[in-house]
């Protein structure tokens, strides 16, 4: 007798291991366990191997498109859009390091880099924080909004 499969839980862990994240990230992400989070990721590995972990590393302006088909055609292009710009800037950063063979300071740039990501993460929301910060938002512009109009009004 075996347990009931938890498809959403499974789906969740997945996109986040599609992108890399470490079973202590995930987990401290979804608030789901780590031990769940290690038996998916477990799963995962053995099924997909880590090459489709690496194609998504390597390929960052593709990232978190396929995994949003609720999000509307508007917010794909803008995603899209400042994800090149991003990636742009990077590699404007970087370019003259390696053209220049300053690998020594391209080294510690990107171990500087990799340093904040990792920082920031503790950071980050949850997709529950994200869903209550996008409310607050809403009814922080809306107020502005109203205030104003009422001192136009005036």
């Amino acid at each position: 007798m075996g347990f009931k499969r938890n498809v959403e839980r499974e789906r969740l862990i997945y996109r986040y291991w599609r992108l890399g994240y470490t079973v202590d990230r995930i987990s401290r992400l979804t608030g789901i366990p780590r031990s769940s989070v290690g038996y998916y990721v477990r799963k995962f590995n053995k099924k997909y191997g880590e090459s489709i972990r690496l194609r998504r590393k390597l390929s960052p302006i593709l990232m978190g498109v396929d995994e949003s088909p609720k999000m509307s055609e508007d917010k794909l292009v803008e995603s899209a859009v400042l994800k090149m710009v991003s990636l742009k800037s990077f590699f404007d950063i970087i370019s003259p390091l390696v053209k220049q063979g300053r690998y020594k300071d391209l080294y510690y740039l990107l171990r500087c880099m990799k340093l904040m990501g990792e920082m920031l993460q503790s950071l980050m929301f949850t997709p529950e924080e994200r869903k209550v910060a996008d409310k607050a938002i809403k009814q922080f512009m809306q107020i502005i909004t109203e205030s104003m109009k009422l001192k136009h009004q005036i």
